[in-house]
């Protein structure tokens, strides 16, 4: 993994580097506290991290329903559009680029 989510190879990759720039964002925003031994609190974190793992759980739900109802896909398929969305503005990326 080169630590790039457009080229993560899973689940777990892409959660790693979503993670990884969740503290970029928060030492970013708070230079000082790197040094002080501080780190981002839990709400931060929630709240970053929310898209990612929505997303990884909307294609894991949708894997599971392939096949099955299509309105329950469309919804799915929907939610996950949503979710790259929020990650293309999170991480300062074009819409097109975060699609798996």
């Amino acid at each position: 993994m080169n630590g790039s989510y457009l080229h993560a190879d899973g689940p777990h990759e892409r959660l790693a580097v979503a993670f990884k720039s969740c503290l970029e964002l928060y030492f970013s925003q708070h230079p000082t506290h790197r040094y002080m031994g501080f780190s981002p609190d839990y709400s931060h974190i929630a709240t970053f991290m929310k898209a990612f793992v929505n997303l990884e759980l909307n294609i894991a739900r949708l894997e599971e329903h392939r096949g099955g109802q299509d309105i329950r896909c469309e919804e799915l398929a929907a939610n996950i559009r949503e979710d790259h969305r929020e990650i293309a503005r999170m991480l300062n990326l074009p819409e097109t680029e975060t699609h798996t």
